[in-house]
Order: C-alpha cells, then sequence, then structure tokens
C-alpha cells in the first residue's frame, strides 16, 4: 500500500524540502521576490532529516508493543440500514449548513471571488470558525467512515455509493465556496486514501500508481487554482501560477532556513501555541487553558505572522513556515521528540485503520493529509483533531445503539 501508508507521507515531504533545498537563490527570487534561505541550507538538512528519523523511530517503536491475543466472541456490526440512515442525516445536515450559510452572505462570498484574499475575514462573519465549522467537520468524518465501511456492506450497494458520492460534493462544495486551501485538501486526500485503500483491498495494485498520479493532479490543480482566485485580478497573470506553486510548498522550507539561521525571528505566543492549538476549542475549558498557557486571539496571531516575515526580508504574502517550523518555534530542538510521538500515533492509526477499526478509520484520513501537508503547516494542531474525537464518540454510541452484534469464531 505504498501512496497511502505512513512511510510515503513523510518522505514526501522530505523530497519537496530536497527539491528547495538545490534551487539556485538567484532563480528562486525572480519567482517569489526573497533568498532561498534553505538552498544548500546544512543546518536546515540536519534538522530536517533528524526530524524525519525521530518520526520514523516512532513508527518503528509502534512494532515494539506487546500484541494482545484477545479473541472477541461477539462484535457489533451495523447493518446496511443503519449506514444509509447515519449517511442521509449527516447530508441533509451538512447540506442545510452550507445552504444557510450561503443564502445569509452571498454577497460577501461573491466579492471574495471577484476581489481576492480575504477569506479570513469571511470565515469570522459567517461563523466559520465556530458552531457551523465544529458540526459541519465532525459529520464529514462520520461520513467518510461510512464511506470505508461501504466496501463491505452487502445490501444496498449502489445507494450507499451515491450517498456517499454526495457527502463527497458537500464536503468539498464549503471548503470551495470559501476558498479555503486547507479543507479542499483534507477533504480529497480523505477521500484518496480510503479510495486507494479500497483498490488495494480488491487486489488492484497495478492500477493504484495511475490512481495516485490522478488524484495527485487533481489536488494540485485545485490548490493552484484556488490560490490564483484568491490572488485576485490585479495578481493574475502568467508568473502568479509559478509563484503559487512555490508559494505554498518549497517558499515554506526557505522561511524554515530564514528562522534556523536567525534572519526570521517569530514571534512565540506562548508555550505549546503551535503543536496543541486544538486545546482552545475544548468546550467550557478551552478558554482557561489559553489563558494558562498566555495564548493570545489568534486572528492577532495570524497578522503578526506576516509582519515578521516582511521584518525578516521574506515575501511576507507568503507566510508559511512548514510544519517542522512551526514546532521549532515551540520547541526548537526539542521538536524532534514531538515528531518521534507524531510517528507512534501515526502508525497506530495506520495499524487500525488497515484492520478496519473505528479508532484508524476516524483518524488515519486525517493524519495522512497533516503529513503529507508538513511542507506547508502544523496542521494536525489545528481544532479538526479535537472534533475527530467527537466524532469517534459518535461512531462508538450509534454502533453500540443500532449495531447487530454477531457471533465471532476464534482463528
Amino acid at each position: 500500500m505504498t501512496f497511502i501508508n505512513p512511510t510515503f507521507c513523510i518522505f514526501f515531504t522530505f523530497i519537496v524540502f530536497l527539491i528547495s533545498f538545490f534551487i539556485p537563490s538567484a532563480f528562486f527570487y525572480s519567482v517569489v521576490g526573497e533568498k532561498n534561505h534553505s538552498f544548500l541550507n546544512f543546518e536546515s538538512l540536519f534538522y530536517i532529516s533528524l526530524c524525519v528519523v525521530f518520526f520514523s523511530a516512532g513508527m518503528r517503536a509502534f512494532s515494539f508493543l506487546p500484541k494482545k491475543n484477545i479473541h472477541k466472541t461477539r462484535k457489533k456490526v451495523l447493518s446496511s440500514s443503519s449506514v444509509i440512515f447515519l449517511l442521509s442525516l449527516c447530508n441533509i445536515i451538512n447540506a442545510l449548513i452550507t445552504y444557510n450559510i450561503f443564502s445569509k452572505n452571498k454577497a460577501l462570498i461573491i466579492s471574495t471571488f471577484v476581489f481576492g484574499d480575504s477569506a479570513k475575514i469571511l470565515m469570522t462573519d459567517t461563523d466559520l470558525g465556530g458552531t457551523f465549522s465544529s458540526l459541519t467537520i465532525t459529520l464529514s468524518a462520520l461520513s467518510l467512515w461510512c464511506y470505508y465501511r461501504a466496501d463491505t456492506v452487502q445490501k444496498n450497494k449502489v445507494l450507499i455509493n451515491l450517498l456517499v458520492l454526495f457527502a463527497f460534493i458537500i464536503a468539498l462544495s464549503k471548503p470551495l465556496l470559501f476558498m479555503s486551501r486547507l479543507g479542499i485538501m483534507s477533504t480529497l486526500s480523505g477521500y484518496a486514501a480510503i479510495f486507494m485503500f479500497h483498490k488495494y483491498k480488491k487486489g488492484q495494485s497495478k492500477a493504484i500508481f495511475f490512481y495516485a498520479l490522478l488524484l495527485a493532479t487533481i489536488v494540485i490543480g485545485v490548490f493552484i487554482s484556488v490560490s490564483f482566485l484568491r490572488a485576485g485580478s490585479e495578481n493574475a497573470d502568467n508568473s502568479a501560477l509559478l509563484k503559487n506553486l512555490f508559494g505554498y510548498t518549497i517558499v515554506s522550507y526557505s522561511h524554515l532556513g530564514a528562522l534556523l539561521e536567525g534572519t526570521l525571528k517569530y514571534y512565540d505566543p506562548g508555550f505549546g501555541y503551535y503543536i496543541f492549538t486544538f486545546l482552545r476549542d475544548i468546550p467550557l475549558i478551552g478558554d482557561s487553558i489559553a489563558s494558562f498557557f498566555g495564548w493570545g486571539d489568534p486572528y492577532s496571531i495570524w497578522l503578526r505572522e506576516f509582519q515578521d516575515s516582511w521584518r525578516a526580508g521574506l515575501n511576507g504574502d507568503l507566510i508559511w513556515l512548514t510544519g517542522f517550523g512551526y514546532v521549532y518555534v515551540s520547541l526548537g530542538w526539542f521538536s524532534v521528540f514531538f515528531f518521534f510521538v507524531y510517528g507512534f500515533f501515526m502508525k497506530c492509526a495506520w495499524h487500525s485503520f488497515i484492520n478496519g477499526k473505528d479508532f484508524g478509520i476516524i483518524f488515519y484520513p486525517w493524519l495522512y493529509f497533516c503529513v503529507l501537508f508538513l511542507f506547508g503547516t502544523n496542521v494536525i494542531a489545528a481544532k479538526t483533531t479535537f472534533l475527530l474525537i467527537l466524532s469517534f464518540i459518535c461512531i462508538k454510541i450509534y454502533t453500540f445503539v443500532f449495531g447487530s452484534t454477531y457471533k465471532v469464531q476464534p482463528e
């Protein structure tokens, strides 16, 4: 399962770094307007290599866990009608939320498409950073769970597949409307991971390379197109295409290089901000956690990233620091231990995913995207990580209530 396993994900991000490592500064400057601080930067090479090694060691450590030989005599399984009901419920609620947001904010949404990047303001004005966003993320995770299970359901497969397609369209429509690049890419990569896993299970390994190439082309194409639209009409020329391709991939490694060599002085919002940001979204106690660590307003911190980049002589329109960089801001060289834990958690989710366990089905598609996207930012710190815990709890409760109990024969 080459294209969906954790090893592929972490080495993909390393290959993106190597591309940045060998691009001369003169050509780099002509494209994005800044020196390539990752060009033959051996401190960056050492740091990222060390993070990749510790991530891989974390994955390896999982294999040393003692294997428990527990034979369950009974197992809860959802019927096709239960899967259909859950999918239908998720689709209806997600569709209503998306329609409600669009109908109340048509002018703002259209102006964003026409005039460019006001997406952060748009998300604030439409509550995409609050209740609606949380609910749609949770429901979309449940829809992905249904997509995984759809392959094992024997009855009503055509109806379930149609509902899955509808769920995919709804899940993709909201980030497309608001030109949320992370939302688009996480949705596409999550469905792609399960799609390719189903193909592997059916023995279609030879076709996987074609599917992976096609899906990668779609993801990159949509990402560049959205970035092009967000740039606004005044910046929409031929050079913007290459700038966006560089700007949201290898430029992040340039900024990491500037951070490591001391050229870029990045504001640290408080201990663990770029690692555990999702903790502030925990109901009732989230604000107290943020106050305890001294975290400021997320929007103000986001604006500060632009200011720090400009002050360092970088292109301040491009602020991503890579996942490796954001963790470094919080932990310095101790970041390697974070990546050890990250690798362990990733391998745990992968093992659960391939064995059809609920934990892996809920978490692995998200982690798959998070690690693939380490060349951009530390996405695992986002609130989606916390919301998936709620999705996992929901699916356990739903299975307990609506699942049918079957006897399992010990092997």
